[in-house]
């Protein structure tokens, strides 16, 4: 589903190089702990179970010799062990990723703004992974006032009130034991401002997808050993739901889009490869670079409607809400009739009804002498 591409992105590091900017040992840990469970037999449709890093050297190395830097700087066993333990959660997702060669995808504005807007109104066996672990990543302001939102209401998050610059979901298929009518998977929200100062923020989300249910009743789904009412407020909060709404939305769109994914190159990558004979300034502006643009390939999900209407739209949502929705249908997904051949769903996008978009955007102003 891939097809060559010379462009570059613009996208911002990602949650693991964001980490790896405070751990710089952690990326080729992550290769070399891949490179050890590849040489046990392990299969590409697989992904390692949650518990899985106990067995790896490689990342039991590394989370002890984080543990004994701790130590060495104070900090009291307890504090040392629940540390580990998080670190453990974001290894977890990242050698998956790293297993299955860091398939990464970064939705246009627009089309994250029309995914927002799309029902979620078919059945769970519709929803096909196009990995069995991958990463999401979003950029645009709409969807990071959602995520901004979900972290003001976590009083213990030291991002609590930050401007977000970039939001990376890693998306794990997990297998559930005894139980081959579902598919459970395990999404990792890392919401990230981009100052450095901080780790990304994780906040998982575990879904079990019945391929009878409905996917907007999955939202509100969970594992079988997960008590719903031990959860945090913030696993029922409306905002939370709006993301795992999102990342399924484009999860769908992977799977049924009919053009070819748009491959994006590294800024980062492109810059390297012309840095042989450079001077000190622009070797400089290279480490800049990396410092600030993510060095991994990516998938393209463009939206159609150019970014300066979503801009209005948002704003003619903002203080028009009734209009809005008398003009604007909301897209849903559509199954493919039985007798086609290209059985994947089909996306309906949220289009408008009654007079042109521009009608449903543009005001009047009186200019006050």
């Amino acid at each position: 589903m891939t097809t060559p591409s010379v462009s570059t992105h613009a996208l911002p590091l990602t949650a693991r190089e964001s980490l790896a900017e405070q751990m710089p040992i952690l990326l080729p840990m992550l290769v070399d702990a891949a490179a050890e469970v590849r040489a046990r037999g392990w299969q590409e449709h697989d992904t390692l179970p949650q518990p899985g890093l106990v067995d790896i050297d490689a990342a039991q190395l590394f989370l002890s010799a984080y543990g004994h830097a701790l130590l060495a700087r104070g900090y009291d066993a307890a504090h040392v062990d629940a540390d580990a333990n998080l670190l453990g959660t974001y290894l977890w997702s990242f050698l998956n990723f790293e297993l299955h060669h860091r398939k990464l995808f970064w939705v246009d504005e627009s089309l994250a703004w029309m995914l927002a807007e799309t029902r979620l109104d078919i059945e769970g066996r519709e929803l096909r992974l196009p990995f069995p672990s991958f990463a999401i990543a979003f950029t645009d302001r709409d969807t990071l006032e959602v995520a901004e939102a979900c972290l003001r209401r976590d009083d213990a998050c030291y991002l609590r009130g930050a401007t977000l610059k970039i939001l990376t979901v890693h998306v794990t298929r997990v297998t559930q034991p005894d139980d081959d009518r579902s598919t459970g998977i395990e999404l990792a929200f890392f919401f990230d401002d981009g100052s450095g100062r901080d780790w990304p923020y994780i906040i998982g989300r575990s879904l079990l997808v019945q391929a009878d249910a409905r996917l907007d009743e999955i939202l509100a789904s969970h594992f079988p050993d997960v008590d719903p009412s031990a959860l945090s407020d913030i696993f029922q909060s409306d905002e939370l739901r709006r993301l795992v709404h999102l990342v399924i939305n484009a999860i769908l769109f992977t799977t049924s889009c009919q053009e070819p994914w748009r491959v994006l190159k590294s800024p980062v990558a492109q810059a390297a490869q012309k840095a042989t004979g450079w001077g000190k300034g622009k070797k400089a502006r290279l480490v800049k670079l990396r410092h600030e643009r993510s060095a991994e390939e990516v998938f393209h999900l463009p939206g159609k409607i150019p970014i300066a209407q979503v801009r209005a739209l948002r704003e003619a949502r903002r203080g028009e809400g009734q209009m809005f929705a008398r003009f604007m249908v909301r897209g849903h997904w559509r199954r493919a009739n039985a007798s086609w051949e290209d059985q994947r769903v089909r996306w309906i996008e949220p289009y408008w009804k009654g007079p042109d978009m521009a009608t449903v955007v543009e005001r009047e102003y009186v200019l006050k002498k």
